[in-house]
């Protein structure tokens, strides 16, 4: 453990600030991580029978679907009458293998801030959520589906994600993806990506949503400010799509008092930038780049559909020493 990398779980963050912002004292909300708040089964028994719950969310990932069903069979059989709601990529990517399991009395399909908000609503008024948008669930032994949520297209229209949820100080003991271990921020500033590459996942659809640069700015402000973070993970999956966008990013954080340093750890598309790009971003704090080539055999780049111009890259990347 002591070598992992562990990320703050912003999905859940987004998630929980919702809810807060819409239900306020009506629903009390926790963030459980798995990586940091408990290690066993008994671990996970002794926090259920610490606050127990009338509602558990677990989100699960496809790398650690097992674990994420071996925790709703604990909870199940711990707390018989606690609903249990499955979501997150695997829930979204694999519904079909999911919704085996009957430990899980919902899914949840897709971005989960507004239906996961919508069931809890139902659920307070005493009703069932079979009518909730983007709900998969099991009745007389069928499989239904609800029509699928919409994406959120006004991105800005979210709350900032509330870091009072988690212990900031917690995290800071393991490695991030800086492979260091500090206080981290994780901002996701876009949602889609309107490539076609054939190993890339379609969790939050092939449009691009997009928060604006004042928006990004002033979460990365908030969380400096009130939380004390100086390093900030960028975890898009195309950040540079909206080259203008991406660029007044940079602007607002160089022209301003505040002095971080910034992780494209998720990847950042290097033929749809140029030297002028490269240089603001380093001039903005940006001190590690992850670049999705994937291959550099153009028939390959053809095969997979990423069709990245490697001749672009490449120059965008190198540089004559003198």
């Amino acid at each position: 453990r002591d070598l992992e990398t562990i990320m703050l779980p912003i999905g859940l963050i987004y998630i929980a600030t919702y809810l807060k912002n819409k239900f306020n004292h009506k629903v009390e909300v926790r963030i459980i991580d798995r990586l940091i708040d408990y290690t066993s089964s008994q671990d996970l028994l002794n926090i259920l029978g610490k606050y127990d719950p009338d509602v558990v969310g677990l989100r699960g990932v496809s790398m650690s679907n097992g674990l994420f069903h071996k925790a709703a069979q604990i909870i199940k059989q711990s707390k018989k009458d606690t609903i249990v709601i499955g979501g997150g990529p695997y829930v979204t990517a694999d519904l079909q293998e999911a919704i085996k399991d009957k430990n899980i009395d919902y899914f949840v399909a897709g971005e989960g801030e507004v239906t996961f908000s919508e069931i809890i609503e139902k659920l307070l008024n005493n009703q069932p959520p079979l009518n909730v948008q983007g709900v998969a669930y099991r009745k007389n032994k069928k499989i239904f589906m609800t029509p699928p949520r919409h994406f959120i297209e006004d991105l800005d229209s979210l709350p900032y994600p509330d870091y009072n949820f988690i212990s900031v100080d917690k995290y800071s003991k393991f490695f991030n993806y800086g492979f260091h271990k500090r206080k981290q921020g994780v901002i996701l500033t876009s949602r889609g990506c309107p490539f076609h590459c054939i190993y890339c996942h379609n969790i939050f659809g092939k449009g691009f949503r997009m928060r604006s640069a004042e928006n990004v700015f002033g979460e990365i402000e908030s969380l400096y400010k009130n939380f004390k973070i100086r390093d900030f993970h960028i975890i898009d999956d195309n950040f540079g799509l909206d080259y203008q966008r991406a660029m007044k990013i940079f602007d607002l954080i160089i022209n301003s008092d505040i002095k971080i340093n910034i992780y494209l750890g998720n990847g950042l598309r290097g033929d749809n930038i140029d030297h002028t790009f490269i240089d603001k971003m380093v001039k903005a704090g940006v001190i590690l780049v992850v670049l999705p080539i994937e291959t550099a055999s153009p028939r390959l780049q053809k095969f997979i559909k990423k069709n990245i111009n490697l001749e672009t890259l490449t120059s965008n990347f190198t540089q004559t020493w003198f």
